[in-house]
């Protein structure tokens, strides 16, 4: 047998370089095993010791031209160095994302925290509006109440021109121009103008005022929208009113044309309001007559 030196290698570690002459023997004594490497320079592959031919090529050792098998050639420092390197980027990543999952649950938390405020902040806006309406509804009504409640003299006509500013709101209208006239005459007047069909809301009542040029008294309202007027004698009268209203787009103008019966008796005050007045979104000019409530 030719003396020749071979390279062996157990587990991917290079063990060292054996003749071999002695290969079988190594083996006997378990200093080899048969599931252990050997580089066989012919076919330049590691092959199993039980795989291991008498006859070789070369008669000397020569560094193997490749590596052992993936699953047992030996394992250079610089794999391992690799290996440890790769372990500790792993742990690194892994150590990196956890700050930023805390983070991410309190800017989760934080965001619930402001969307709650901002929302408990909308139901106290809600609260304080219902507030404001019901103590301006309670206004409304104690308003309404005095005034339903108020005696006026025998021989006077008292009246109070109101608005709603906005829902559940009543204010006053002060500066508003009332005259008194014979219902006979203001009867006339309307029946003139209602024969014009072509005539608006606006027109027709420009027309009205200027047919009715000579009332019997004319007044303002006071500063609490009130006026008090005398009434000659007991009959049937109108009281024709005019005021208009500021809206975000101008105005809204308005027409009273309330008919009532003067008589020897306390009579209760007239409330004019947008109820019973004539405007652009009711144009037709009709008497409406004041029921009165007159104490005996």
């Amino acid at each position: 047998m030719k003396k020749t030196q071979i390279h062996i290698a157990r587990n991917g570690q290079l063990l060292g370089v054996y003749d071999s002459d002695k290969i079988s023997d190594y083996v006997e004594m378990g200093t080899l095993k048969s599931t252990d490497h050997f580089f066989d320079e012919k076919s330049g592959a590691w092959k199993t010791l039980d795989q291991w031919q008498d006859a070789h090529p070369s008669a000397s050792a020569r560094q193997p031209a490749s590596t052992a098998p993936q699953d047992s050639a030996p394992k250079s420092s610089s794999s391992e160095g690799h290996s440890r390197r790769s372990s500790r980027s792993h742990r690194s990543k892994k150590g990196n994302v956890l700050p930023w999952l805390i983070t991410l649950v309190f800017l989760c938390i934080g965001a619930g925290l402001v969307a709650w405020v901002f929302t408990l902040s909308d139901e106290i806006n809600v609260l304080r509006e219902k507030n404001r309406q019901a103590t301006e509804t309670q206004r409304t009504l104690k308003l309404e109440n005095q005034v339903l409640n108020e005696v006026t003299p025998a021989g006077k006509i008292r009246g109070i021109i109101t608005y709603s500013p906005t829902a559940g709101q009543v204010a006053v209208m002060s500066g508003s121009t009332v005259g008194l006239y014979p219902r006979e005459s203001v009867e006339q007047a309307i029946s003139t103008v209602a024969a014009d069909k072509s005539l608006g809301f606006s027109d027709a009542s420009e027309k009205l005022k200027s047919i009715l040029s000579s009332p019997i008294s004319v007044t303002i309202t006071d500063s609490n929208g009130r006026v008090d007027m005398v009434t000659p004698a007991p009959g049937d009268y109108v009281l024709v009113a005019s005021a208009a209203k500021k809206t975000d787009t101008g105005y809204d103008k308005y027409l009273w044309l309330i008919g009532f019966t003067a008589s020897d008796r306390p009579s209760r005050v007239v409330l004019l309001n947008e109820d019973n007045a004539i405007s652009e979104a009711k144009p037709e000019l009709t008497l409406t007559d004041f029921v009165d409530f007159a104490t005996k």
